[in-house]
């Protein structure tokens, strides 16, 4: 495989993982917690506002994802993973994404 094949599949997957956190964040937005707490919305529309430029990376800014912006927006989608756990279990988010 040449480095432009690896390139244009890392590409890819960077979009498609930038795509799920902000899907994810979204539906944190949508929550009720996030109506009261400023702090949840400036940071879960930070979170959307990052994964936009991080996924959109070569039609924004004309530059390739390398292996550290995929680790990068990897360890952000883990990390919100982790969250949606712990909001499960202590009563948020009862399995449901609430985009209605």
């Amino acid at each position: 495989m040449t480095y432009f094949a690896i390139s244009s599949y890392m590409t890819v997957a960077n979009f498609l993982i930038c795509c799920l956190i902000g899907l994810i964040s979204l539906c944190r937005l949508r929550h009720d917690e996030c109506v009261t707490d400023k702090w949840n919305r400036g940071r879960y529309s930070l979170y959307v506002g990052g994964a936009i430029a991080c996924g959109g990376q070569p039609i924004l800014f004309g530059s390739m994802v390398t292996e550290g912006t995929l680790m990068l927006s990897s360890t952000v989608l883990i990390s919100l993973m982790i969250d949606y756990f712990r909001w499960k279990k202590f009563g948020g988010l009862n399995g449901t994404c609430p985009l209605y």
